[in-house]
């Protein structure tokens, strides 16, 4: 399950999995906790998700609410539909236009943890790493600058990716030749 905080989405995979919850996050680390559900409350040995509990579970998201009732977050589950199984889309060395809203950006992937996207600032670039893993079937790109992306397929020159928000955002990167 991706995730989104207050509207925000975050870099953060959650997959259950018997009474384990194993984390992904966006600094590309990974931690497997043993889970105990005491109500609706969550449990775990890493003391930052201990006490989380589920305000609401549906079909296809989770909403948990922090012990403090501060703040919520919407755990979406991702549907089989956006797995690939294509190994051949290569990022690295090469740069991406992608379309949102009213930008334009460009991303170069420099290198296997660097990229640079040309949005973040107005008069220079700015570099930020960036990690791809295969997780359950799924094709996954965490960045330190955008949301949880998973890329879905390759036609040609244009990449079709996904991620959450409120709503799943479809999106087509062109590579620039």
């Amino acid at each position: 399950m991706c995730n989104q905080l207050r509207g925000v989405p975050l870099n953060e995979l959650w997959t259950f999995s018997n009474s384990n919850l194993t984390i992904t996050v966006a600094n590309y680390s990974r931690e497997s906790n043993e889970i105990k559900l005491k109500g609706n409350k969550l449990t775990t040995l890493n003391h930052a998700y201990s006490g989380i509990a589920f305000k609401s579970i549906s079909n296809d998201s989770i909403v948990v609410i922090s012990q403090n009732n501060k703040f919520s977050q919407i755990f979406k589950r991702l549907d089989d539909s956006l797995k690939n199984t294509l190994r051949n889309i290569q990022l690295v060395g090469k740069s991406f236009v992608r379309n949102y809203k009213k930008w334009t950006n460009i991303i170069h992937f420099a290198n296997d943890y660097e990229f640079v996207s040309s949005s973040w600032t107005k008069s220079k670039h700015y570099n930020s790493g960036w990690e791809r893993i295969r997780h359950d079937g799924f094709d996954m790109l965490f960045t330190d600058l955008y949301p949880l992306f998973i890329i879905q397929e390759k036609k040609g020159n244009d990449i079709y990716i996904c991620t959450f928000g409120k709503e799943k955002e479809d999106y087509i990167v062109k590579e620039i030749e």
